[in-house]
This record gives structure tokens, sequence and C-alpha cells, in this order.
């Protein structure tokens, strides 16, 4: 504990240093990202909140209350103590969108490399157990058992005949992990950020930064964040194609082929009866796809960030960063996320309403009506036999809406980041920023 300490003060004596070292103007920011100082403006950080990443570096965090810049040297040994110490502190890092290269080596020092996939056993007898990974943040394990393996900063995830799939981000893969006998392996991309490899085996692509799965008719659909795109696996063949997007950031295209489409930092996806939903997030709207006929549409926001539009049609609706969406019958479910807050569309009627949040960042509410809680961040979405389950990522929680008495319950997470509890009841688990939730019988995957 004296050696830890020791590091805390001389992080602190760097912290003070990086003070007298900040602009005198205050509102300039300069982050050291792995050696790279990158400068922003404040102004540009308040007014842009769509298109920054909100995460903590291990190699500098600005406080958004000061505007000053502050830096730590990479010491991967004290790598632990100083996020604790920055998570004490509430030091987080915003950093608006950088030019592409810029954002892989910005995103490559993001703090949580890989927290492992959670498994909760959704009864009366609920226990938490890690299903895949070590915690530890690289690239290694296809072939073995999956909690020996090596993940860095898993997002989202999909079911499909008994396998559980993984968009492992920042590797640019999709893992596989067979739950019948524990062996995870790579199903798409060869770990080199890009976009190549169509018409050709998956396992030979390019991917950058996937995002999320989802399943339809024996393909698996990859939301492609960097790329603006969607790539689709035929999991029979092993073939992979872009199926949304020209790779270019944009908003074009509604009405028209999805290919000749321009969406802009893809999050969220889910599919249903032919028809697939994709939370387009920097353009603050949820576009759909016919997968039959290839037609892209807007489905719900106007393209102007904020909050606005309830009772009315979802078109006219303004949202703010959408990062998660599932679809359940005729109801489309938004997790609106800056604005903390879960959306839901009558797919029948076109309108748009809160179902969950108050709009203010928060963990509380439960036992009472989901439209009067706090949520905080609400990001991946899942939902099964009229219950809504929200990964409530700045809650360190996973929230559950019963969408038959619309009362809201916390399943999983204590509330306070850490990675603990396995063995144990969920809402006695620790979380950090649970990114994306999937539902199976009995069981609720949690990354």
């Amino acid at each position: 504990m004296e050696l830890i300490r020791t590091e805390q003060r001389k992080f602190e004596d760097s912290v003070s240093e990086a003070k007298q070292r900040a602009d005198a103007a205050r509102n300039i920011i300069k982050l050291n990202v792995g050696g790279t100082e990158f400068t922003t403006s404040k102004a540009t950080l308040l007014s842009e909140g769509d298109t920054f990443f909100h995460a903590m570096l291990h190699s500098g965090a600005w406080a958004p209350d000061h505007g000053e810049a502050y830096f730590i040297d990479r010491n991967p040994r004290f790598f632990g103590e100083i996020l604790d110490y920055l998570r004490d502190r509430r030091l987080y890092v915003a950093v608006e969108r950088l030019a592409d290269e810029e954002r892989r080596r910005f995103v490559a020092d993001v703090e949580f490399y890989a927290v492992g996939s959670l498994m909760a056993q959704i009864g009366p007898m609920s226990l938490v157990s890690t299903l895949v990974g070590t915690g530890q943040g690289g690239y290694a394990g296809d072939g073995g058992a999956a909690p020996q393996a090596v993940l860095n900063l898993p997002r989202g995830l999909a079911l499909h005949a008994g396998k559980l799939y993984i968009a492992d981000h920042n590797n640019h893969r999709v893992r596989v992990v067979d739950t019948t006998t524990g062996t995870i392996t790579t199903v798409a991309g060869t770990g080199e950020c890009g976009n190549s490899g169509d018409d050709g085996p998956a396992m030979r692509a390019q991917l950058d930064g996937p995002h999320s799965l989802a399943f339809d008719s024996g393909k698996l659909y990859i939301s492609d964040d960097t790329s603006h795109c969607i790539r689709a696996v035929d999991i029979s063949t092993g073939v992979i194609n872009t199926v949304v997007g020209t790779g270019q950031a944009g908003y074009s295209g509604d009405g028209g082929p999805a290919l000749r489409a321009q969406l802009n930092g893809l999050k969220g996806l889910c599919c249903q009866d032919g028809l697939m939903y994709i939370a387009d997030s920097s353009n603050h709207r949820i576009r759909k796809v016919d997968l039959l006929t290839g037609i892209i549409t807007t489905v719900a926001g106007c393209g102007v960030k904020g909050f606005d539009g309830d009772t009315g049609q979802a078109t006219d609706a303004s949202l703010n960063w959408p990062i998660g969406v599932a679809v359940s019958m005729s109801y489309l479910y938004i997790s609106d996320t800056f604005n903390h807050r879960v959306r839901v569309v009558d797919l029948q009627n076109g309108e748009i309403s809160t179902l969950a949040g108050t709009g203010e960042e928060g963990t509380s509410g439960d036992g009472g009506p989901a439209d009067q809680a706090k949520l905080a961040w609400p990001s991946g979405l899942g939902v099964r036999k009229e219950k809504l389950y929200i990964a409530d990522n700045h809650g360190h929680c996973v929230r559950v809406v019963d969408l038959h008495n619309g009362v809201i319950s916390t399943l999983c997470g204590t509330g306070n980041t850490g990675y603990s509890g396995d063995g144990g009841p969920p809402t006695a688990a620790r979380l950090t920023h649970p990114t994306s939730v999937v539902v199976s019988a009995n069981r609720l995957y949690i990354s």
C-alpha cells in the first residue's frame, strides 16, 4: 500500500505540473494520448457531445469542470491504482472526433480493455459468473476455453444456434463462444483495422471497430463503427459482404439502396422479420433497412440533437447520440444515451414516447415507474417476454423494465465500478461500464 501511496503522490505532483503548463486561456484542452498530443477546445467538447468519446485514458485525463489538462505517464504496474484514483475524483475524458488514424490511436488507449462477458442466470436462484475473458486487454485464446481468452474492449453481443458472438472492438474481430463446449474462436476479422475483404472469407476481412451484432436468416450483421457501414457474414459459407453504407461518414440515401447511403458512427443493431434497425448515432437518427429490397429509410430522429418530440411522429423527434436499439413485435426501443432516457416507437403509427428515464443522470427509481427513474448513459438493450433489459453504462448496472406494468428495477450490479461477485447474486456483483446485453431463455449475457 505504501508503494501505491508513493505512486499516487507522484501522480499528484505530475498533475500539479500539468496544471502549470495548461494554457493561460483555459479554453484550450491538450491531451497527451500515448505520447501523441491532441488539441481541442472546451467549447467544442461541450457543444459537440455526440462526436466525442467518453472514456478514461491511461495516458491522460481532463476534468470537465475545470477545463484543464492532466497528464500521467504510462505505468502498467500501477495502472489499476491510477484508474481507481481517477475514478474517486470523477476525472473523465472527453475527446472530440479525431481524424481516423488519430482516432484509432485514441481508442487503443481507452480504459477498459476487457471486462469479460458476464453471465447471469435469471430466476429465483440467480447467480453471476464470468463466461469469457481474463480481464486483461489483448488478443489470445482462440481454440481454447473462453474464460482464459483475452479480449480487447468487448462490445456487442448476439446469440445464435447455441453460440455467443462477441464484437471484440479493439481487436477488430468478431469472436464466438460455443456455450456447450466453452470454446472460443474468431469468426470475422484479421485483427488489422480497415475495411476490406468483401466477397471473401470473413476471417480474412478487415473490420474497423465492430460495435454491435445481430442475426437474421442465417446471416450475422456487424455494425462496423469507424467504417460507417454494416457488414454481413453468411454463417453457412463464411463469406462477408457490405450491405449498408458507402464507408464515408455522412447522412444521405433515404428511399434508395442501402449500399449507396451514408451513415455516421454506427452503434446499436437489431433485426426482426427481415427488417434491420440501426443506431446511426452521430446523425442522431435510427435507420431501417428492408433486407429483402435493400431500401433504407429513417424511422426516428430528425437529425437535430437534443430532446424533443414525445407523443409526436418519431421522425420529427430529437435524439441525442442513440446507442442501443431493440425491437419486439410492433415496438422499437431506443437508448437515447445522452438524454439518459429510453424512448419507444410504436411502429404501427410511428409515434415516439419516453419509456424510462427523467432526463437527469442518476441511478434512482427502482420499484417505481420507469419514466420517473434516473438512468446514466443507457447503452445496449435487450428485450424478451415483456421485459426490457438496459445496460446502464455509467450506472454500472443492468436495469430491467417490466413492459406490462412499467416498473423498473436493478437486475445486476451494485452501482459501483469494479469486478467482483462471481458465484453470488447479480445485485451484489460489481460491473464496470456495461455496454451490451443479450437475453436467452434463462440467462442474461453482459459485456
